[in-house]
């Protein structure tokens, strides 16, 4: 089995190399290598929920999925343009989705070590009592 896979990437090597053709710059169902790499990059990046959710898009459009001790494996390269298309959809709506959380976790941060810190709290208290002394002081004059 190895001999004929060896033998077909030797082929397809020759092939790239009478055309000038660099292997990234082979395309598969409209997408180049580099661009698929980047998809599976973002999936493996993904966390586990997210990598299910993945699963279930292809488990869905009846993808070839091969699974052994080592993980999930589906080649990229196989798939239908439609439903690359959902996986990149669902990649832009987790990254969309982080991003959010992040920036909404920054501001609570800020709120609270703005807000409900003790030093926060006594400094202000003393900036309100200054500001108290300092009207009446004025109502007295």
């Amino acid at each position: 089995m190895s001999d004929v896979l060896k033998e077909e990437q030797e082929t397809l090597k020759n092939e790239c190399e009478q055309e000038e053709i660099k292997p990234n710059e082979i395309i598969y169902n409209d997408y180049s290598l580099e661009e698929l790499n980047s998809i599976r990059d973002s999936i493996e990046q993904m966390s586990k929920g997210n990598q299910v959710e993945v699963l279930k898009i292809l488990n869905n459009k009846n993808c070839i999925i091969n699974e052994n001790k080592y993980g999930i494996h589906i080649n990229l390269s196989g798939l239908d343009h439609s439903i690359i298309e959902e996986i990149k959809k669902f990649i832009n709506y987790v990254t969309v989705q982080e991003n959010t959380l992040n920036q909404v976790e920054k501001i609570k941060e800020n709120y609270k070590n703005k807000y409900f810190t003790k030093d926060n709290k006594e400094i202000s208290c003393n900036n309100t009592k200054k500001e108290k002394n300092v009207q009446k002081s004025k109502l007295q004059y």
